[in-house]
Formats: structure tokens, C-alpha cells, sequence
């Protein structure tokens, strides 16, 4: 009687690239809430990807739409924010969200008012 081999796929990732500027991350520090937090540009998939949430949520009936797309935002661009929730999200102050979704979207090369006519 034979044993039965089992075929695995293995998935290995490295944060080595062929080409030093495609694991290229540029960052700057602002203030969120009284304190420093490190934003990065958006990338060209993750501005296109954006700019889809937000076609969606312009053509939805959702009142919360443009809050889920500015926590969109803020998870894309702040790595520290990243795994927070819609709902954690939410307890922090909408003012303070908005103006850090627009210090993404500008560190991006994009405006907030740019995107929103789109």
C-alpha cells in the first residue's frame, strides 16, 4: 500500500522587487488629533480604486456614503488607521477624518474637490 502524496501550494511573498522604486513607499508625517501620524501617497491602483468607491457611492441612496468613502481614504493612506472599522472610525471626530482625507488626497496629487466632480 502506497501513501498518498498531497500536493500544497505555497504562496511566497518577498519585499524584494526586481526594481527598487516598485517597493518605493513615500511618506510624510502630519498631525491627526494632536498627534504625528505617517500617510503615505497613493498609489495609481489604490487612486482608481478610490475614484470607484466613489462613482458608487455617488450613484447609492446610503446618507453614510461619503463617510465610508472618506474611511476608505484614511485606511489607503494612513497604515496606522489601516485595520480600523467603519464603526471605530466613527468615534473619532468627522472634521478631524475629513481634513485627514484631504492631506491624502493633496499628498496624493489629487484634490478633494477633483475627485468629487468625478
Amino acid at each position: 500500500m502506497s501513501v498518498p502524496q498531497l500536493k500544497k501550494e505555497i504562496a511566497v511573498t518577498t519585499s524584494q522587487t526586481p526594481n527598487r522604486f516598485m517597493a518605493a513607499v513615500v511618506t510624510k508625517k502630519v498631525k491627526f488629533l494632536g498627534l504625528d501620524l505617517e500617510i503615505n501617497k497613493l498609489s495609481v491602483q489604490q487612486t482608481v480604486d478610490m475614484r470607484e468607491t466613489a462613482k458608487a457611492v455617488a450613484s447609492a441612496e446610503d446618507e453614510l456614503g461619503n463617510f465610508k468613502l472618506i474611511c476608505e481614504i484614511v485606511r489607503m493612506g494612513a497604515k496606522e488607521l489601516g485595520d480600523l472599522t467603519d464603526e471605530e472610525l466613527a468615534t473619532l471626530s468627522l472634521d478631524d477624518l475629513v481634513k485627514l482625507s484631504d492631506e491624502i488626497m493633496m499628498f496624493s496629487g489629487l484634490s478633494a474637490k477633483a475627485a468629487e466632480k468625478k
